[in-house]
């Protein structure tokens, strides 16, 4: 199944815990995952940098996707599946907003404490490697 991300196919949505169960892991075995919530300031202030981000690695390296990932939602909307979100969150280790973790394969491989710079996401998303066999 095909969902709607900020990698080889652009989206202006973010996705719920529901919808990115369904990632294609095959067709895009890499992903910079942000888990933001709805109200977050410091989520919002990401999001020009993130899509920024997105857009050159689709030229650089297609093999990484960018991913928004909402976990809070706020009025009116709804979360289509709360219990999955919460399982995730716990899961992924999500302490605070936005929480921005490298996968490989559906598989999280790094957290990403840096600059939330444009050059910096790229360079983070450039620096997932497959983990040794």
């Amino acid at each position: 199944m095909s969902v709607p991300i900020f990698g080889p196919s652009p989206s202006e949505d973010a996705l719920s815990v529901a919808a990115f169960q369904g990632f294609d892991w095959d067709a895009t075995p890499f992903a910079v995952v942000a888990c933001e919530a709805e109200w977050c300031g410091h989520c919002k202030a990401l999001k020009p940098d993130f899509e920024a981000a997105a857009a050159r690695m689709r030229k650089v390296n297609p093999q990484v996707a960018f991913v928004e990932l909402v976990l809070a939602y706020q009025p009116p909307h709804q979360d289509p599946d709360p219990l999955a979100t919460r399982q995730f969150a716990e899961e992924a280790g999500v302490r605070g907003y936005p929480t921005i973790l490298g996968y490989y394969k559906g598989d999280i491989i790094a957290t990403y404490d840096g600059d939330r710079s444009e050059k910096s996401l790229v360079d983070f998303g450039l620096s997932l490697r497959a983990p040794p066999l």
